[in-house]
């Protein structure tokens, strides 16, 4: 998958292991398995569908989507994409996965999806769902209604 290629360069690449003697250096695949296997698999693969995702856009929008991320990179990405699904669980499920993706890399900088900015736009998107359509009540009238053409006879 070429996902999993991407994620294990990240890893390959990352500053954190430069200050680390060679020898401590973990074999990035069975790391980055490890670390997957953090979520469940369900979970762990709509997640790396997502990221992929992300991956194609800065590829299309001509970035290498190389960590650290700046949040407005981020953001940019999360609000194209609610743009184009007006799905509030869309873009929560691409806010949790690109999350996700971000605290696996062994660096020690901060999640950038964690600022204000990308909390406001979650909400906002979560305002922007459509109202819940509540039901009337059954009332009594309309049990006897119900029982009376259903019931036994």
């Amino acid at each position: 998958m070429v996902l999993k290629k991407n994620i294990f360069q990240i890893f390959d690449n990352s500053k954190a292991w430069r200050t680390l003697p060679i020898a401590t250096k973990p074999d990035t695949k069975e790391l980055v398995a490890q670390l997957i296997g953090s979520k469940a698999t369900l979970t762990a693969s709509r997640y790396i569908k997502d990221i992929q995702k992300f991956f194609i856009w800065c590829q299309s929008v001509k970035l290498k989507p190389v960590p650290p991320f700046r949040s407005a990179l981020l953001l940019a990405y999360l609000s194209k994409s609610f743009k184009i699904s007006q799905s509030f669980s869309s873009l929560s499920l691409s806010y949790s996965a690109l999350k996700w993706f971000y605290s696996l890399l062994p660096d020690n900088n901060p999640n950038p999806l964690d600022c204000s900015a990308c909390h406001q736009l979650i909400e906002s998107a979560e305002r922007s769902k459509n109202p819940v359509k509540k039901k009337r009540p059954l009332t009594v009238d309309m049990t006897k209604e119900i029982i009376n053409k259903h019931g036994n006879p």
